[in-house]
């Protein structure tokens, strides 16, 4: 009896220390904070949303001014549509759960491609000299920005995990929020004329489409930097 209970004892003291093992190389994988911030997937991910953000908050801010600023539109009209404009901005709001199975179905890379490319569209009307146009620019921009926030923190739990999701996450926003401080230089800048930076919003936001074609190869090739079962050790 003595000999099968130090069998026992033996057998369990070595199933304990490969689960010990086991334990420490899972931590190995976890990347630290200074790897996360210092590598490729975060500058991508900065880039994408201190963009779209900057551009997303400089259209919310200067409405009125770009209403009024397309030929022929009265202050009137301008103010009119701004009204329709705030009725028609939570469009993408009933739509978020399509948009949430949409990334659980499709994956991170669809989901960024159709909000960079609703911001596309965003862009392009927003840069024609037509008011019944910007209905268009209205539809499009609820959606972008609506599903802009949802893809954004999505993704940056299934690339980083949740270790260092508070930092992650707030780090481009908080940069994205100090470039805001230079939208009515900006404005000023262009002397409240709105097409020169309408056409500098499409140049700048059209490239945002190569950061969802990064995402899509990291996916294709199974790269994360922090796996998703590890994501809250």
């Amino acid at each position: 009896m003595a000999i099968r209970s130090d069998s026992v004892r033996d057998l369990l003291d070595s199933l304990s220390a490969s689960a010990s093992a086991r334990r420490r190389r899972r931590r190995k994988k976890v990347s630290s904070a200074w790897d996360q911030l210092l590598s490729w997937p975060f500058a991508n991910l900065a880039v994408y949303m201190t963009v779209s953000v900057f551009w997303a908050n400089n259209y919310l801010g200067t409405l009125n001014e770009q209403l009024e600023d397309i030929s022929g539109v009265s202050k009137e009209q301008a103010s009119h549509y701004a009204d329709y404009f705030n009725l028609v901005m939570v469009v993408g709001v009933p739509l978020l759960p399509f948009f949430g199975k949409l990334i659980d179905r499709f994956g991170h890379p669809v989901a960024m491609l159709l909000t960079s490319l609703l911001g596309i569209v965003f862009a392009i009307c927003a840069v024609v000299n037509s008011l019944p146009v910007q209905w268009v620019t209205f539809i499009a921009y609820g959606l972008f920005r609506t599903f802009l926030f949802a893809v954004y923190f999505s993704y940056a739990a299934y690339e980083f995990g949740f270790r260092y999701f508070g930092l992650v996450t707030a780090l481009p926003l908080m940069i994205a929020g100090g470039l805001c401080t230079m939208q009515s230089p900006m404005v000023d800048w262009f002397h409240h004329t709105y097409h020169t930076m309408n056409v500098i919003q499409l140049v700048t936001l059209a490239p945002m489409v190569v950061c969802a074609v990064y995402v899509g190869h990291r996916r294709r090739n199974g790269l994360t930097l922090c796996h998703p079962h590890l994501a809250d050790i």
